[in-house]
């Protein structure tokens, strides 16, 4: 009996199998931005001048 309550008490002061973390993003974007946002971001000022420039050449 003693065998066992030592066996018992030797697993308890164990350390637990250590948890494994999910990784915290598994996404290469800064700022947790999705694709089609990032994207938008980037290319919104060269649409803006390509959209000012199409309606000042009408004009004239």
């Amino acid at each position: 009996m003693r065998d066992v309550q030592g066996r018992l008490q030797s697993l308890e002061s164990m350390p637990g199998p250590a948890q494994q973390r999910p990784p915290s993003s598994a996404r290469p974007w800064p700022l947790r931005l999705s694709g089609p946002t990032l994207l938008f971001f980037l290319l919104w000022p060269f649409i803006v001048q390509w959209l000012v420039r199409q309606f000042r050449t009408q004009k004239r």
